[in-house]
């Protein structure tokens, strides 16, 4: 599996380059995937957060000022907890694929990528799962697990970020980084913001700021939202950069060991992550 960098985007077509050599070879371009899984969460929990306030849980407001609400609590009760937990798990899986993708985009770039960076993202990931799995049940050590669950993820899926605007600067300063050249300093603006909101959070936890509950809702709203903008700005560097998923099936026709042995062919299947070129397209 590889990834390098490429000026064209990949087409979504089967390419027909093979034909005649007994393969079929599709080329999928990634930057799709990296909007959905931006998109995903914000529509699941703002549809659990409507389904909560229809079913008369939490009230009618604007979470991210009004902050009358938290995340945890709109996906807490009823329907909008299944909800929740059905698309909230299967989630957490392309996550920590989107983190395998960033440690191959890195490498194609002409960078060693960031094994802090791919841990990082996968033990946010990890924890997540841990979240989601716990949501809506009672008791001291469930609430404890959906505590360390959130806080894990939010700080693990943070460095993760944090790490891939670093190697992307450092890319960029050196003539090589994803185009256009905003995406890295983009990604630093938003890891800017969330460390912000942070800082802002311990500071509401220690009591410097009044309407306590408010503003720990709001931020915590606003994080979220700012680190799914994080995968979305990701998303438009793959595109740039051509990120795609390869592959190709065929049949490898038989050798004279093979006829003798009695053996008709074997198949074979290859996945491959690599950029386009003027020859695809």
């Amino acid at each position: 599996m590889t990834v390098s960098r490429g000026q064209h985007p990949v087409p979504r077509s089967m390419d027909a380059g093979l034909a005649g050599s007994g393969r079929d070879r599709a080329v999928l371009a990634l930057a799709g995937f990296g909007v959905f899984l931006a998109l995903w969460p914000i529509l699941v929990v703002h549809a659990a957060f409507a389904i909560s306030v229809v079913e008369g849980f939490v009230p009618l407001c604007n979470p991210y000022w009004d902050g009358c609400t938290s995340i945890s609590r709109a996906g807490r009760h009823g329907w909008a907890n299944h909800l929740f937990r059905a698309a909230l798990l299967p989630y957490t899986v392309l996550l920590a694929f989107y983190w395998s993708l960033n440690q191959r985009w890195l490498r194609g770039l002409g960078s060693g990528g960031s094994r802090v960076m791919l841990v990082s993202g996968w033990i946010g990931a990890l924890f997540m799962i841990l979240y989601v799995t716990f949501l809506g049940t009672e008791g001291a050590s469930y609430q404890l697990m959906r505590r360390y669950g959130i806080n894990v993820y939010f700080g693990g899926t943070f460095l993760a970020q944090v790490l891939l605007a670093v190697r992307l600067r450092g890319l960029q300063a050196q003539g090589r980084g994803a185009s256009p050249r905003w995406v890295g300093p983009g990604l630093t603006w938003i890891a800017a913001s969330v460390l912000a909101f942070g800082i802002f959070y311990v500071g509401v936890r220690l009591g410097l700021a009044g309407d306590r509950d408010r503003w720990e809702n709001a931020l915590e709203w606003a994080a979220a939202l700012a680190m799914q903008l994080s995968i979305a700005v990701t998303a438009i560097g793959w595109r740039a950069s051509g990120l795609a998923l390869r592959v190709e099936c065929g049949v490898v026709a038989a050798g004279p060991d093979a006829a003798a042995s009695g053996s008709a062919g074997s198949a074979q299947r290859r996945t491959k992550l690599r950029r386009s070129s003027p020859r695809d397209a």
